[in-house]
């Protein structure tokens, strides 16, 4: 499923990922691979049924409203839609996604409304005020690693600027005093293979040249990668 599935999957194809998944699955901590499969996380979210708030961080918002239901740009817009996602809570989203031609597309009535709440790179003073605006007791946690520095996340996309120190540490705070049900994680570094001249065509506009993959060699990566990844999961397995 690995280029019917990148940039956007169309509904048979995230009907067949959605299949795919066994209930000793759910509730878990899942590495989905590419940022190009961030969308992969309104899949998972299906399995919740009940009052449930999402923190998303990220880099770029994913808040298009024109884009097919199922994809990298568009999901956190369709997932605000959902009855039982009261709110969606975004960190480390970049200043450049905020402006002209990105913001015409973005979901701003959501943002209006408050069901859509969008931070920037450095939120952790905000945290003790934003808690008690959570109000489901479950949450879901979508974390993809290029809003981080070079320094911990190479992947196919920008730079952020978050650390991913402040990162774990919002996530604990979350963790001390809600339940957090479930976490997806992202922004590995992953070739570009495109199923068809569409999909190659889009990332050839959205894609920023100088990813910070770029020019580093696969262990390097690797290297980069799964130490953030290790992180990530001894703080998850400890909560």
């Amino acid at each position: 499923l690995n280029r019917s599935a990148r940039l956007w999957a169309m509904d048979n194809i995230a009907s067949e990922i959605g299949a795919s998944l066994k209930p000793s699955q759910y509730n878990a901590l899942t590495f989905i691979g590419s940022s190009d499969y961030h969308h992969v996380s309104s899949i998972l979210l299906k399995q919740f049924l009940q009052p449930i708030t999402v923190i998303v961080f990220d880099h770029r918002p994913d808040w298009n409203v024109l884009w097919p239901k199922v994809a990298c740009n568009s999901w956190v817009s369709r997932q605000v839609e959902k009855v039982n996602i009261i709110n969606i809570f975004e960190f480390g989203v970049g200043k450049a996604a905020m402006r002209a031609p990105w913001k015409i597309a973005g979901n701003l009535r959501s943002v209006k409304g408050g069901r859509l709440k969008l931070y920037g790179h450095y939120p952790m003073p905000l945290i003790p005020k934003i808690i008690p605006n959570i109000y489901t007791e479950d949450v879901y946690i979508s974390f993809d690693k290029s809003c981080l520095k070079k320094q911990e996340s190479l992947t196919n996309w920008e730079e952020g600027r978050m650390r991913l120190d402040m990162v774990l540490d919002i996530i604990k705070a979350i963790a001390k005093n809600k339940n957090i049900v479930g976490m997806d994680v992202t922004g590995e570094y992953s070739l570009p293979i495109y199923e068809h001249v569409f999909k190659k065509a889009y990332a050839g506009i959205a894609r920023p040249r100088k990813y910070t993959a770029l020019n580093k060699s696969l262990s390097e990566i690797d290297e980069v990668n799964e130490s953030t990844n290790i992180r990530i999961a001894e703080v998850m397995l400890a909560k």
